[in-house]
């Protein structure tokens, strides 16, 4: 199962968002830059009515241009109509992505 779930592309709607994870650390950074938190990219891919049908999470190296074009490769089919919320990296999108 795992590794079916490691091939698993998205088509057709798509939401994707960034998140990070981690624990919280006494006199750290806060958010993003936080040292001892983790870049996640989140894709759900959902109906023409929202309703969601497959989901992935993967961790990134980082929401750079170059970290999000390979992760893009690997997740998302060609042509697969993406929404997102308009983080600058999310710019390595084709020009069928969207932002909200």
């Amino acid at each position: 199962m795992t590794q079916r779930e490691a091939n698993r592309k998205l088509g057709g709607i798509v939401q994707l968002d960034d998140a990070y994870l981690g624990g919280e650390r006494n006199g750290g950074k806060a958010g993003r830059g936080s040292e001892n938190k983790r870049p996640f990219v989140i894709a759900v891919e959902t109906t023409e009515d929202g309703r969601p049908l497959r989901a992935v999470m993967d961790p990134v190296p980082g929401f750079t241009k170059a970290a999000l074009s390979e992760w893009i490769g690997q997740r998302l089919h060609p042509g697969a109509d993406v929404y997102s919320d308009g983080l600058g990296a999310f710019r390595a999108l084709k020009p069928s992505t969207r932002t909200r």
